[in-house]
């Protein structure tokens, strides 16, 4: 299983807790993490694991052209968001 920073997890033994063993970088951190996320940040979670799933189903069930297809889905809605963030109007992928 994989951790935070992508490395391998199972290594570590001890106290999970979120303090001390991290060099502080999760100690200062008020109550319990998901407190922190409004409802948008959480819907928009959930979106991004919904479409996780939807790939992940691609990946495991459609044939080649199915996969080619949801690749180029996933590349335009990446670059969709870039675009909100830079401002821009996302706008449809045909262009």
């Amino acid at each position: 299983m994989y951790g935070y920073g992508g490395g391998r997890r199972g290594g570590h033994h001890g106290h999970h807790g979120g303090h001390g063993h991290h060099g502080g970088q999760y100690a200062e951190a008020p109550g319990v993490p998901w407190q922190a996320f409004d409802e948008q940040t959480v819907a928009l979670h959930q979106s991004v694991a919904a479409t996780f799933g939807a790939a992940r189903q691609v990946a495991r069930e459609g044939n080649a052209e199915n996969t080619a297809k949801a690749i180029e889905v996933l590349t335009e809605a990446r670059k969709a968001l870039y675009r909100l963030l830079a401002g821009q109007q996302a706008s449809s992928p045909q262009e």
